[in-house]
């Protein structure tokens, strides 16, 4: 029994639920006490609700926030994904130069067409900078009348006119040659192009959106303008990189899987909670379009019971070595690996290009960077035709750099 003096301590304490039969009390304040403990009980349940609700709201958010997410193509509830959806929510109104970069895999075009897709902007015209010859990136980028070179029977509006008032995207722009640099420079500064061979200006309207890997190194080795830079990474968004956001991947899995099986007309296997945080420990040099290639690759290797990763010992990531400190490393790698399963094929169905979802003349650009020569990983049966009198063109369809259609010699990297 307490006493009544010891009723504010008890609530200090913490004690809200008592009975006025716990206190011994003097006559008359029995029906004072019953009061109390009503209205202490109360506040204790409103106390709980209290914590019920801010919890509710916590998790409504989170959830609110992966939705988000998933309508915008960014998955993930690291804090890294998070910041980039709060730049391209804060920026996507306006018609601000936005540069997104990150390295290759990581979703740059998605950060832009999520940039799109709440601008309320249209149409989206993408254009790969690196995939084009020199020759014809003036005429895709400005357009050209007709006649303006042997060959041009039409005119050509060109990207900088095709995206209208919507949204340009201008993929691997650090790959553009120095004249092409100059004259994009004075279509931002002047907001006007002109098509190659033209006499006459048109108004630029498009908001522009730029992507490469490091646009900033490539200005501080030369290869790119710094007035154009400033131009336009007027306002940076940077997609890091799978490894520094591994809470990110059990999400983009579950979601990948969903997509991918959808897609190959599959019923989707599940996840079970090794192969997730198996997928969780991977280095993923490629990144996100690395991880849904190891993906599909398992899901058509599929046949019953939950889905293993890796789903054979061939289909596993090779284990890092010492070139693979650099990204160019990581990157020779997984271009091996590529040609390596290919037999140097590039071009066509089951050639390297397409399993690494690339424009084959933008793969032939790094592995000369990089010092990769598709002939080196044919098979031996390749060589032999050729030595057998075959003709050196005999069975090769797709192969290397000599089906180029322009000399790669010539095309500026």
């Amino acid at each position: 029994m307490w006493a009544t003096g010891d009723l504010a301590g008890a609530v200090r304490r913490g004690c809200l639920e008592f009975a006025p039969g716990d206190l011994d009390l003097p006559a008359g304040a029995e029906e004072l006490a019953t009061v109390v403990a009503a209205q202490l009980g109360a506040l204790d349940r409103f106390a709980r609700t209290s914590r019920r609700a801010q919890r509710e709201r916590l998790d409504l958010r989170d959830r609110v926030a992966h939705l988000e997410g998933v309508d915008l193509g960014l998955l993930g509830p690291s804090e890294a994904m998070k910041e980039v959806r709060s730049l391209v929510r804060v920026v996507a109104p306006h018609d601000t130069p936005v540069l997104v970069e990150g390295e290759s895999g990581t979703g740059k075009e998605l950060v832009a067409r999520a940039l799109h897709r709440l601008s309320g902007r249209e149409p989206f015209v993408a254009l790969n900078c690196g995939a084009l010859p020199t020759g014809l990136v003036e005429s895709a980028l400005f357009g050209h009348v007709r006649g303006a070179f042997t060959g041009a029977e039409r005119s050509h509006l060109g990207a900088l006119r095709e995206a209208g008032e919507g949204t340009l995207f201008l993929d691997e722009v650090a790959e553009l040659d120095p004249a092409t640099q100059a004259k994009l420079l004075r279509v931002l500064q002047e907001r006007e192009v002109r098509p190659v061979g033209g006499d006459r200006s048109y108004r630029l309207r498009a908001r522009i959106v730029a992507a490469t890997h490091d646009l900033e190194k490539a200005v501080r080795l030369g290869r790119f303008r710094d007035d154009l830079y400033f131009r336009l990474a007027v306002f940076p968004i940077r997609v890091p990189p799978l490894r520094a956001r591994p809470a990110d991947i059990r999400t983009i899995a579950l979601a990948k899987v969903e997509t991918i099986a959808a897609r190959l007309g599959r019923t989707p296997p599940d996840l079970p909670e090794s192969t997730l945080r198996a997928l969780e420990r991977a280095p993923w040099p490629g990144n996100v379009r690395e991880l849904e290639n190891e993906l599909e690759r398992a899901i058509l290797l599929h046949t019953q019971g939950a889905l293993r990763w890796p789903a054979n010992p061939n289909t596993g990531l090779a284990e890092p070595g010492p070139e693979d400190e650099t990204f160019d490393g990581q990157v020779r790698r997984i271009l091996a690996d590529a040609l390596r399963a290919s037999g140097g094929k590039i071009y066509g169905p089951g050639g390297a290009a397409e399993s690494l979802g690339l424009v084959p003349s933008t793969l032939q650009s790094k592995l000369r960077k990089l010092g990769l020569d598709p002939k080196s990983f044919r098979p031996e049966t390749t060589e032999r035709k050729e030595s057998d009198g075959l003709g050196a063109g005999a069975g090769r369809e797709g192969w290397g750099f000599e089906d180029l259609p322009w000399d790669p010699e010539t095309e500026t990297s």
